[in-house]
């Protein structure tokens, strides 16, 4: 909508014109009180049929059968949404993380096409360390978002964000925080969220910002799982219980459209 703050006698809309990208719009423009303005742009940004699809994954003691289940899915997972999206490439990478004092506090492995490189980095990793409640949770999205090399022109960029811990309560773990779900929108990398057992109600609060920040979807995993320890009932109106496996292929499909 366009108003000049200025009533429509004492307004030469000659004078004014709208630029959308750098783009002057040549379509003239009309007061406020006129009724709204309608622009249409045409996309000229070229796309590549890739998905780009990140696990951020804790790796403290509490999430082994959490760790044990990508070890033992994740192949099939992204097998299937790569048979669901047969014209597309789909690239995977990885970062675990823990907490400052334990073994390590981030690793990765980089995008690659290759699932089994992807796969055979996770077998690799074990569940151990953490000790206090809170986890380096954004060293971690630090390294994906900032990091990891995510395509300029990729059509699909998904992280999917596994945990149990937030993140510690300080002003700069928070500002940290706050530059990566900004760089993450600005890029198109949606986070998706998975909350396992032992996440309390203002974790699941901040997690439900990271994933309505960055466009993404919060995903919880309940006690019908029989993975890990009791899970706290989600803060939602009715929901269907899904396997976690057909929840991120379809996920992963979804954001592919």
């Amino acid at each position: 909508m366009f108003d000049s703050g200025k009533t429509s006698s004492s307004v030469n809309l000659d004078d004014y014109d709208v630029q959308i990208n750098g783009e002057v719009i040549s379509q003239g423009v009309s007061l406020f009180n006129e009724g709204v303005n309608v622009f249409n742009v045409e996309n000229t940004t070229a796309t590549a049929d890739r998905i780009e699809v990140a696990f951020i994954v804790d790796a403290t003691g509490s999430m082994g059968d959490e760790l044990e289940f990508l070890k033992s899915d994740l192949k099939d997972v992204i097998g299937r949404a790569q048979e669901d999206n047969a014209n597309s490439t789909i690239l995977t990478s990885t970062v675990f993380y823990r907490d400052q004092g334990d073994d390590y506090v981030t690793k990765r492995s980089d995008f690659t096409t290759s699932i089994s490189s992807t796969v055979d980095f996770i077998s690799k990793q074990s569940a151990d360390g953490g000790g206090d409640f809170e986890e380096a949770v954004e060293e971690a999205l630090d390294e994906a978002i900032n990091d990891l090399q995510w395509g300029t022109n990729s059509k699909t960029r998904i992280a999917f964000l596994l945990l149990d811990a937030p993140p510690h309560q300080t002003d700069d773990v928070n500002l940290s925080i706050k530059k990566s779900l900004i760089k993450a929108a600005k890029n198109g990398v949606k986070l998706i969220p998975v909350t396992a057992s032992g996440i309390d109600k203002s974790t699941e609060f901040l997690m439900r910002y990271f994933a309505i920040a960055t466009n993404g979807t919060y995903v919880f995993i309940t006690n019908d799982s029989g993975i890990g320890n009791d899970h706290i009932e989600p803060t939602v109106g009715e929901y269907e219980v899904e396997f976690l496996n057909n929840l991120l292929v379809r996920l992963i499909n979804k954001y592919a459209q």
